[in-house]
């Protein structure tokens, strides 16, 4: 709405702008056809009481507003025009530059623009229209039109042109991936590895020395001064064991060793290696078997005894879904001598790299075992294959470990960390144990405020803390369970007089 100052109108004393229907109306005389006298309109002023002016002041002051909002519209619609305007210019002038440059780059010059401009002038001096240009969209068009014509392709075709760069953008990567590098440069070591990254000191130690995995390559901090590290000769071993595997060492900083352990205590060693895998067994042998198989194998040695109870004990994992938990558990295992470990490996923790590192390398030596229905193999093996199968719970029905006689093969069951046994596991028991923890203590305070710390009686305040980690648990009972077993093994062959008792180095397991 254009408004004109034609007049003014002096109500009080405020001076208005109006517009010449404001102007007649303030006159007094007939503005439109519809308000000439004998003819009805409503005014939305109408109405309003006894003072006529107060409805033309409001109806003058909405106006005004009215005109302001469309004077702000159009001065932000010119805004964006010219903004529009001027990025559409600079992506045509970057196109055009760059089709020159590579025009430049071929090293032929008649696809420029002077260079058409003197071709289409000699052609029409002939009477013939121009030559075909490369790049030209019209056969005879004058160059200027044809560059008129280039530009308003660019914004046509931009669009297509962005998704094509796309697309060779994403080529380059795919192949580089296989190369190693990318269009944005070369891909980290992390993305490159081609089974998983073991790291750690003994982790890796062990993984070289037992060959239960496939090792595609090793990663070593290359700024690593052995000079200042207590661990020096067990890093030269790795360096070593490589060396005579014939595995690739290869010297990163430390920035892609901690990428590839994910911001894990890596000491400066990552093995690339194939993950470990866990071994199917749903069913235990019977248990004479099994003694009758460990009694040839110890004859077949000569009596060479190496320490290890005759009665074998082995360990069930359910729902142990903490890696590091796994992993000290496992490490407990195999440096007390269990037999084996099962788990169901639906509801435990994967063997990964963290287990491996909680367990100080254990987990390389060590085979885990892994079944579909643990209540169900724990059943068979008890009452089938002659198997005693004992759980650990704290409460009432359980026994201390400490008065539990291991005389046959033996299955110690632990729960997870906050739940315990589950019911159908806890059933598939025959015997429950337990350890039997400080007895609880209240704190009972001296009366004298004036005593000093130490002058005053320190009384520890026991109950508090009810339970203990599992992985420390499994220490204690496999601890008690397998020297039980040791000293069963001892009083048996003394008690038959087999002269194969001091051969097999049968003693109580000390401390």
């Amino acid at each position: 709405m254009n408004l004109q100052c034609l007049g003014s109108s002096v109500h009080g004393s405020r001076r208005l702008l109006v517009s010449p229907v404001h102007a007649r109306q303030s006159s007094g005389g007939p503005t439109t056809i519809s308000e000439q006298p004998g003819r009805q309109k409503s005014r939305p002023w109408s109405g309003r009481g006894h003072n006529p002016s107060q409805g033309r002041d409001e109806r003058r002051g909405g106006l005004r507003d009215d005109w302001q909002d469309e004077r702000r519209d159009e001065r932000r619609n010119e805004r964006w025009g010219e903004r529009r305007d001027e990025r559409r210019d600079e992506r045509r002038d970057e196109r055009r530059d760059d089709r020159n440059g590579r025009v430049r780059a071929r090293g032929d010059g008649s696809n420029s623009y002077s260079s058409r401009e003197s071709e289409y002038s000699e052609a029409l001096k002939r009477g013939r229209p121009g030559p075909v240009t490369a790049g030209s969209s019209s056969i005879g068009t004058p160059p200027r039109q044809q560059q008129q014509q280039y530009d308003n392709d660019d914004d046509v075709d931009n669009d297509n042109e962005v998704d094509d760069i796309g697309d060779d953008v994403d080529e380059r990567d795919t192949a580089g991936r296989r190369s190693g590098s990318t269009a944005a440069g070369p891909l980290c070591l992390r993305d490159t590895l081609q089974g998983e990254a073991l790291y750690g000191v003994f982790p890796v130690l062990a993984a070289l020395r037992a060959k239960r995995r496939r090792v595609h390559r090793a990663f070593l901090l290359s700024s690593m001064d052995l000079t200042k590290r207590k661990d020096a000769g067990l890093v030269r071993q790795v360096e070593a064991l490589c060396t005579a595997a014939g595995v690739e060492i290869v010297r990163t900083s430390r920035h892609e060793l901690n990428l590839m352990s994910h911001d894990r205590p890596h000491q400066g060693l990552v093995l690339d290696v194939s993950p470990l895998e866990w071994a199917s067994l749903d069913e235990f042998p019977r248990a004479d078997q099994v003694m009758a198989g460990l009694a040839s194998d110890a004859a077949a040695h000569g009596g060479g005894g190496n320490g290890t109870a005759i009665t074998p004990v082995w360990l069930a994992l359910d729902e142990i879904v903490d890696p590091q938990n796994l992993g000290a558990v496992v490490r407990s295992a195999y440096c007390l001598g269990a037999a084996g470990v099962l788990a169901c490996s639906r509801n435990c923790a994967p063997l990964s790299a963290v287990v491996s590192k909680a367990s100080a390398g254990a987990l390389e030596a060590l085979q885990l075992y892994s079944c579909h229905n643990l209540p169900r193999t724990l059943l068979d093996a008890r009452d089938n294959k002659g198997w005693a199968v004992l759980g650990a719970a704290a409460g009432s029905g359980s026994e201390p470990v400490g008065q539990v006689r291991v005389d046959r093969p033996t299955i110690l069951v632990l729960g997870s960390e906050g739940f315990g046994l589950r019911t159908n596991v806890r059933r598939a028991c025959g015997a429950l144990v337990r350890i039997n923890m400080a007895p609880a203590t209240i704190a009972r305070g001296s009366g004298d405020a004036a005593a000093t710390p130490q002058s005053q009686k320190v009384t520890v305040v026991r109950g508090l803390v009810d339970s203990l980690n599992v992985s420390v648990a499994t220490g204690i009972l496999l601890h008690s369970l397998i020297n039980s077993a040791t000293e069963a093994g001892a009083a048996e062959a003394a008690r038959e007089g087999a002269p194969e008792a001091a051969a097999l180095g049968l003693r109580p397991l000390e401390g």
